[in-house]
């Protein structure tokens, strides 16, 4: 339950008041009856709502928000708090998220002039989903994120979920994404409008005040697609050695 103070009418709130002071009451946290914090402003109580809320469904399967709840925070601190912006990977990835909407503005193949089909999502503050017939790809995938867990999962939503191929852990203190075994290999860290990898080369540029959780979706979805690329090659090369055995047989 996440409740303003400013709604009690209590002259022992009168700072609170003036402060916009919001009031976390969390109860049902396993051992314990009741947690209860106070925040100088909402965007700050909500996410502590939702990390809570994740940790405690990673331990029991079971969280106390109800779903509704949860979307209503979700969208109000990860979605509507932000503005509109472009995110860019080298020359390669150019996106632009505008009102909910991430599309991408190049569509050129690396390292090639083909054309690839424009790829778009649409983002609600819980779930980056695929939002045309192009990136309706089961393979390719779509995003999640409760406030501390971002998962990227096959299938184009929710309703024909997949395999889960790929998660990470928002640590917001130290600006890091990290893997479930905190691999420093595997992190990546803002550094003001930066995110990079922490060990190794990689990084994306934020421009704008687009939510940040957005950019490592689009890094998630571009491991995913480079190992779909790698593997059709792979195949297509196995099936060039197939054609060329059998020709030397001929012989």
């Amino acid at each position: 339950k996440v409740e303003s103070l400013n709604n009690k009418n209590n002259k022992k709130k009168e700072n609170a008041l003036e402060q916009n002071m919001v009031c976390i009451n969390y109860s049902d946290l396993g051992a314990m009856n009741k947690l209860e914090l106070v925040f100088s402003e909402k965007v700050l109580a909500g996410k502590w709502a939702l990390v809570c809320e994740s940790v405690q469904k990673l331990q029991t399967n079971g969280g106390a928000l109800r779903g509704q709840d949860r979307e209503n925070l979700l969208f109000e601190v990860y979605k509507k708090s932000f503005g509109n912006g472009i995110i860019k990977h080298g020359e390669s990835e150019e996106w632009v998220y505008k009102n909910g909407k991430l599309k991408q503005t190049n569509q050129y193949i690396e390292g090639s002039n083909k054309k690839s089909q424009q790829i778009t999502y649409s983002w609600d503050g819980h779930y980056l989903l695929p939002s045309n017939k192009y990136t309706r790809n089961k393979q390719l995938g779509y995003g999640e994120f409760d406030g501390f867990v971002l998962s990227w999962f096959e299938g184009t939503s929710e309703d024909d979920q997949g395999d889960e191929l790929l998660n990470y852990y928002w640590f917001e203190d130290a600006r890091e994404y990290r893997s479930k075994d905190c691999d420093e290999n595997s992190t990546w860290k803002w550094t003001r409008h930066f995110l990079a990898k922490k060990v190794g080369s990689g990084e994306w540029i934020k421009e704008g005040e687009l939510p940040e959780v957005i950019v490592m979706f689009l890094q998630m979805q571009l491991t995913v697609k480079t190992e779909i690329i790698n593997n059709l090659q792979q195949d297509d090369d196995n099936n060039d050695d197939t054609i060329t055995t059998e020709d030397e047989s001929e012989d």
